[in-house]
């Protein structure tokens, strides 16, 4: 059996855009944070999911 995800990647973007439901914009709130901090911990975040990842998934299923 195998599992697959893809982990995305992140842009900061400097022109308005329209994204398929596939990906998400998020605009930050003013005075609470900036698109730059948001960018930093998504991607710290991703390489965090990507260490715990590293092993992979098997296993075996019997009918009877």
């Amino acid at each position: 059996m195998t599992i697959a995800a893809n982990i995305a990647e992140t842009a900061i973007l400097k022109i308005k855009a329209c994204f398929p439901d596939s990906i998400i914009g998020i605009i930050p709130l003013e005075n609470e944070t900036t698109v730059f901090f948001l960018k930093y911990q998504f991607d710290e975040f991703k390489s965090s999911i990507q260490r715990l990842s590293q092993g992979k998934c098997t296993g075996k299923f019997e009918s009877r």
